[in-house]
């Protein structure tokens, strides 16, 4: 601090400090809370992100184990050729 204190009695210095640590509490305060939202916002993607690896997987293993099925088309014979 720059400023000079000047202090005439102990009640004085008592308030001083008082009002010193309640100021540090604010400012740890503050902080704590900015910590606070960025572990809940971190858990919350965290979340997405499990949700979305599950769902990835599971559609993935479901398309793996579809039966497989196999289709003939008919095909209409090809008309014969004539000669000129």
């Amino acid at each position: 601090m720059s400023e000079d204190l000047e202090f005439h009695s102990i009640d004085e210095i008592r308030y001083y400090i008082k009002k010193e640590v309640e100021r540090q509490v604010a400012l740890n305060e503050k902080k704590i809370e900015r910590w606070r939202v960025a572990k809940k916002g971190i858990w919350l993607l965290l979340l997405v992100v499990a949700f979305l690896q599950y769902y990835l997987i599971n559609v993935i293993y479901q398309t793996i184990t579809l039966p497989t099925l196999e289709v003939s088309v008919p095909v209409p014979k090809p008309p014969p050729k004539t000669q000129t």
